[in-house]
């Protein structure tokens, strides 16, 4: 017997079909949302109290308990330290969050940027983008300490474990710490004790510190020294010129590399040979240096240099028998003596002699 489909029962039928079938796939996605997410769940770790205050460049900040970052995704690796007397610690297995991981709550890192790790006694290291991201690191031999070439990357790590067990009192509950897979060790310089937080900053960052004229009367013709501090306060070694100015007009440059976190003390000289008799505002400008985006330190003003009359050692514009007396009194004296007048160091020989007498005395009755 030929069997007669109907095509109304069909269609009923595989309408039926369809929404059993979108039913089932709603029921199945319903419980899997239901059901813990086994990632985060097998990556929670559990610490004693702790806290950790992230910062990133445009001031978005998160502080972090010992909750938070137990779920965050950790690493575990090889680490330990050489300090500057030769004693090495290590390594050890270390667990801990990336530097890289917890910079990313706050927008993340490029190659402008560094991060300062800073301890709960403010103590602090600075980690340039090669170090904090590719692991750049000089390393050394556990056994003999001679550096040595590391084969695998390594990675810096605020570390709450060491060796599985959580980190002593002397040293955590959080520490920097460089990690891998081979047995090095780095600079103790780098394993921060005691983290309680990091910092994104801009990598190119110079500034000026101070600024001391050693004068502030100079006779027109003559040189005039300033005593100058510049920091290089970024992540990376710069070269840049370093330029005194008087009025806002630069009269002398210098230029000057550092090393990164270095400061360097420098001298630089004014010849007023072609300068006009009157007060002088003195300011040095460190940089700017490619790259720098905080500028606000560069530029220091301090102090002002009165360019007058040779001999007229007290400012008043005329050379008589107190400019001379002034300079007899300092005879013999150097920047050693308690007794020291710069101003009356007339040719900037930082020894007071004849030469300034003579000179003041020459130039007596002027004004």
């Amino acid at each position: 017997m030929k069997r007669i489909i109907h095509l109304g029962n069909f269609e009923n039928t595989k309408y039926v079909l369809i929404g059993a079938i979108v039913f089932i796939i709603a029921l199945m996605a319903h419980q899997s949302a239901c059901l813990p997410k086994a990632q985060s769940a097998s990556r929670s770790v559990d610490l004693p109290p702790m806290s950790l205050t992230v910062i990133g460049l445009n001031g978005t900040q998160v502080v972090l308990d010992s909750v938070d970052i137990g779920n965050l995704p950790s690493q575990r690796g090889l680490g330990g330290w050489k300090n500057s007397i030769g004693t090495i610690r290590g390594p050890d297995n270390y667990t801990g969050v990336t530097i890289a991981t917890l910079c990313d709550l706050v927008g993340g890192l490029d190659n402008n940027t560094i991060v300062r790790v800073t301890a709960s006694d403010n103590y602090s290291k600075m980690l340039n983008f090669y170090e904090a991201v590719e692991g750049d690191f000089i390393t050394y031999d556990p056994s003999t300490g001679n550096p040595v070439i590391h084969n695998a990357t390594l990675t810096p790590i605020v570390a709450y474990f060491k060796d599985d067990l959580n980190l002593t009192v002397g040293e955590g509950p959080l520490r920097l710490a460089i990690i891998g897979t081979e047995n090095v060790v780095t600079d103790s310089k780098y394993w921060v004790k005691f983290v309680v937080k990091l910092e994104v900053l801009w990598g190119h960052d110079v500034a000026t510190m101070n600024v001391a004229p050693e004068k502030s009367i100079v006779g027109q013709g003559y040189t005039c020294n300033t005593n100058v501090t510049v920091l290089n306060k970024g992540g990376y070694a710069e070269t840049f010129i370093i330029s005194l100015c008087m009025n806002g007009t630069q009269v002398q440059n210098q230029s000057i590399t550092l090393p990164r976190e270095n400061s360097s003390f420098l001298s630089l000289m004014w010849n007023t040979n072609g300068f006009d008799k009157g007060n002088y505002t003195v300011s040095v400008l460190a940089g700017p240096v490619f790259g720098e985006i905080e500028m606000y330190d560069n530029l220091l003003v301090n102090g002002s240099i009165y360019v007058g009359l040779v001999g007229d050692i007290n400012g008043d514009r005329k050379v008589d028998m107190k400019d001379i007396g002034r300079v007899a009194r300092g005879f013999g004296t150097d920047p050693t003596s308690l007794l020291w007048d710069p101003n009356t160091d007339i040719n900037n020989d930082y020894k007071i002699d004849m030469k300034d007498i003579g000179t003041a005395a020459r130039h007596f009755g002027e004004d």
